[in-house]
């Protein structure tokens, strides 16, 4: 799960702009854009302030800039890993196709041929390792060598004839204005405009398959809440989806719309406690407590191996003694709210007010890849959390919210079996997005991981909560 206990939890580095090169094919697919400074040429190059998504602010560059329409097709970050054959990448760069067919660079650039350029001895060496880098990665996707339909060429182009058939059954057809927010050889995110408003396609890495498979399933439950899922593309693993319009939550954060997001989610997890097996046998995540429980003991004997490769201190290391005790305090708490009348139900994966759209019909959810049946309670313990560290005007509120929130349960629940479930699922809230996030660790290995510095601070999180918790005698 990611949430905002993982904004909580994890330290970010600190990372004002990153400057990429531009690897930008002309229509025909022969030639390269190039700046000129004299006798020199370069490739284009664009800074990008930290915490953007590349492929939207490059794409929005190039036509904010040069009015050049582009996709992008893959760059340094989604290379493929071959770190064994292949030598460090000098420098960030992205590869963009044209999709302009009869644009003229402006004053100061123009366009190459691409032996030509690495053939020329005025050029900057890492722009010359980075170009011919990049272009013989684009001639193996485009050969096939390489997987990955979204690296290659012309693919945007079968994407629209495809779309067109559907959209032409809702009498829509598309402006040619679109706007790129992922991009990778394996997945992307585009959202195009059409004579009716918008639509998206959303394309998941075969690492994801289960969002691909579980997002038509929770659009068919809940059509007033979730967008429609129009078609599903089975080769590439996509979905065209309608658009709601309105605005982000966190982009519109009035109480009201606060207020009517947590009771129709509310609802919405009520409908939901009668088809978890369903659910589970459709592919969501079984994080019901008795799966949970069984994954206790493993979790904490894998956080001593992450705390114990911990180079510096303070923080503190948490001891093999410390993480028994915080695993049977742990099981204790999951027991508690198991063995209560809250049923399991549907629950956000990615929760939080950049994934809820404020429409004129109201709230709508998105980006359900991550979906699982668990505590229900833990979506309004997670939207709290985002209310009091993000919006200062919510988190006098949040009270009033949880109060919103657990109405619609009251139909078969009593007061003090609510105000016991939002005791307890601050403690393991934290305990879930760990799970999530440990499992992407090989336990095997026995080595540094990406996520041990963020493991250790959830884990330091969820012991801070529980022990003061236990003070309080809650627990």
């Amino acid at each position: 799960m990611q949430h905002s206990i993982t904004a909580q939890a994890q330290a970010k580095e600190v990372s004002q702009k990153d400057t990429y090169r531009l690897i930008i094919f002309d229509p025909a697919g022969t030639g390269i854009l190039l700046e000129s400074r004299g006798s020199e040429y370069r490739l284009p190059k664009i800074e990008i302030p930290a915490g953007q998504r590349i492929a939207r602010f490059i794409t929005s560059a190039t036509k904010r800039m040069w009015g050049l329409d582009a996709i992008c097709l893959f760059g340094s970050n989604t290379e493929p890993n071959n770190k064994e054959t292949q030598p460090p990448i000098p420098a960030s760069y992205q590869l963009l196709e044209t999709r302009n067919p009869h644009w003229v660079p402006p004053c100061g650039f123009e366009w190459r041929k691409e032996e030509i350029f690495l053939g020329m001895g005025a050029r900057d060496d890492i722009d010359a390792a980075i170009a011919e880098r990049s272009l013989r990665l684009a001639g193996a996707y485009d050969a096939g060598s390489v997987p990955g339909v979204f690296g290659r060429r012309g693919w945007v182009d079968k994407l629209i004839k495809w779309m067109q058939p559907h959209l032409n059954r809702r009498g829509e057809c598309l402006t040619g204005s679109y706007q790129q927010f992922n991009a990778s050889p394996f997945s992307t995110l585009i959202r195009f405009d059409t004579t009716q408003g918008a639509v998206w396609f959303k394309a998941f890495d075969p690492s994801n398959l289960v969002g691909f498979r579980i997002t038509p399933v929770v659009a068919a439950l809940h059509p007033t809440h979730v967008p429609e899922v129009l078609a599903t593309h089975q080769e590439w693993n996509g979905l065209l989806i309608s658009d709601v319009g309105g605005q982000r939550l966190d982009e519109a954060s009035s109480f009201d719309n606060w207020r009517s997001a947590l009771s129709a989610m509310a609802c919405m997890q009520l409908e939901d406690t009668k088809r978890t097996n369903q659910l589970i046998e459709r592919g969501f995540k079984d994080r019901r407590f008795p799966a949970v429980l069984e994954r206790i003991d493993p979790f904490f004997e894998l956080m001593g191996d992450v705390m114990s490769r911990q180079p510096n201190c303070p923080p503190r290391m948490l001891t093999s003694v410390d993480l028994r005790n915080l695993a049977t305090m742990c099981k204790r708490v999951c027991h508690r709210l198991m063995n209560s009348r809250i049923p399991s139900s549907l629950v956000h994966g990615d929760v939080g007010p950049h994934n809820v759209l404020i429409s004129k019909d109201g709230p709508v959810f998105i980006d359900w890849s991550e979906a699982s049946v668990s505590h229900p309670f833990l979506f309004c313990e997670y939207m709290l959390e985002f209310a009091e560290k993000g919006h200062a005007d919510l988190a006098s509120h949040k009270e009033e919210l949880r109060s919103v929130y657990s109405e619609p349960w009251k139909v078969f629940l009593k007061e003090r079996e609510i105000s016991d479930a939002f005791q307890l699922t601050p403690m393991v809230a934290p305990f879930f997005s760990a799970l999530d996030v440990a499992a992407r660790i090989d336990m095997r290995a026995n080595k540094s991981s990406p996520y041990d510095k963020y493991l250790r601070s959830l884990v330091r999180l969820i012991h801070r909560r529980i022990t003061e918790a236990h003070a309080m005698e809650l627990a």
